[in-house]
């Protein structure tokens, strides 16, 4: 079984158990979008300079490209539900989310995989 990892997932993963990405058991996957936020925004490069040392160990997941049209309703989908303001019923406040953990959420839907992540985007797949 894959586990989509969000970036906040990985950022962790890599500082408490690096494991996760090196040892095949775990199964530990992203997206490439995540990835790129990663080793690409300049925040991450500031606040955590190790994570250059697990650039070669963060696995992208092969995706089916048939799917991709798949992915993007979801993403649109996803979108609208995020830009409506739906509010979470648990907390009252709106949905917050970032283009990546959209198409983190957008991939799992598809794929039917699971995710490691914050509460709101498990809480928004529930909603869907």
């Amino acid at each position: 079984m894959n586990i989509l990892c969000d970036t906040c997932t990985i950022l962790m993963l890599l500082r408490i158990a690096p494991d996760m990405f090196t040892d095949e058991r775990y199964h530990c996957v992203t997206v490439l979008e995540v990835r790129k936020e990663i080793f690409g925004k300049q925040k991450f490069k500031s606040k955590y300079p190790w994570r250059d040392q697990f650039k070669n160990k963060i696995k992208v997941a092969a995706y089916d490209n048939t799917k991709v049209g798949d992915i993007d309703f979801n993403f649109e989908l996803i979108k609208q539900i995020v830009d409506s303001a739906k509010i979470n019923a648990k907390t009252g406040r709106t949905f917050g989310l970032s283009h990546v953990d959209q198409m983190i959420i957008a991939y799992s839907l598809v794929y039917d995989l699971n995710i490691s992540s914050s509460k709101n985007l498990t809480r928004l797949i529930n909603i869907l």
